[in-house]
């Protein structure tokens, strides 16, 4: 079992902080790898690849988009327990005031400094939690929808802009925080593009200078090479697949696979975005792709 985990915030977060980047309370996590650590040995994720399969008594733990926030939470705790991380970390929030185009909006929707998105004619209230829930899933609906994610936010953020406070919770890591993890032999840092767009919208030039981008600049970070890549959003297509493959990477992650003929590069992960143990219990007992042939989501 891969395990993929995106937000970790504070115990003491206002509960719509919850809400953003599938993020979980510290105790959440943490109750939730003493219960897999419980029945899985935790090995690196060079270590589970080796293992061919025969995986069935043992785990990985992965993280996307390296939020600083997140990182500085998580890692006490892991080093602590020994427990082995691959961090996959988009590069354009690294040590800079920008924002990944998803955790701007959610900086927008969940952190009170605004009534209101105001968009081509229609008000998404943000007054009560259930409103800013609301706003978030059609302001992501839309960005989507335009066909570049990165430069609708950004558009949005022009015209509603945030405080530093406001976007201090969805930073990016820091190039000393990276290059630190990369030298401990628990930690591993892999690619996740640059700006985290949705790759099959993007045409081939631009998810190559996205990828590789990517690649080139954290490989500068850590004094090592990327051996790992994850597709933003788990979403990828033939294109993204032989970038990848041209790019020498060892291994590509998806969370489901779309089967276009590279099970290398289409590795899938358990995403755990909820923190009620039965759902990490079911999702640890594989019956997640039969639930989706069934049309159920387990979330």
């Amino acid at each position: 079992m891969i395990l993929l985990y995106h937000g970790v915030v504070a115990e003491d977060a206002p509960s719509e902080r919850s809400c953003a980047a599938q993020a979980l309370p510290v105790s959440v996590f943490v109750r939730h790898l003493g219960w897999i650590g419980g029945r899985r040995r935790f090995v690196p994720l060079a270590e589970y690849l080796a293992a061919r399969g025969r995986t069935s008594r043992i785990a990985t733990l992965t993280f996307d988009d390296g939020l600083a926030g997140t990182f500085d939470r998580v890692e006490p705790f892991l080093r602590r327990e020994r427990i082995p991380a691959t961090f996959f970390v988009s590069t354009a929030h690294v040590d800079s005031e920008e924002l990944l185009w998803f955790t701007a909006l959610d900086a927008l929707c969940f952190e009170g400094e605004h009534a209101a998105v105001e968009y081509e004619g229609h008000r998404y209230s943000l007054g009560t939690l259930d409103e800013k829930r609301s706003s978030r899933r059609a302001l992501g609906g839309l960005a989507r929808a335009s066909g570049d994610a990165v430069a609708f936010a950004k558009g949005i953020l022009a015209r509603h802009p945030l405080s530093a406070g406001a976007r201090a919770e969805y930073r990016g890591m820091g190039r000393a925080a990276i290059a630190a993890a990369a030298r401990d032999p628990l930690f591993e840092i892999g690619g996740h593009t640059r700006t985290h767009p949705y790759l099959p919208q993007c045409s081939a030039a631009r998810q190559r200078e996205e990828i590789l981008g990517n690649r080139e600049e954290l490989a500068e970070m850590t004094g090592h090479p990327v051996r790992y890549f994850a597709y933003p959003g788990g979403e990828y297509d033939t294109t993204t697949l032989q970038i990848v493959r041209d790019g020498g990477f060892d291994a590509g992650f998806a969370t489901v696979s779309r089967r276009l003929g590279d099970p290398r590069l289409e590795i899938e992960r358990v995403g755990i975005y909820s923190p009620p143990l039965w759902k990490v219990a079911v999702k640890a007992a594989g019956i997640v792709p039969f639930a989706r042939r069934l049309g159920v989501s387990i979330g």
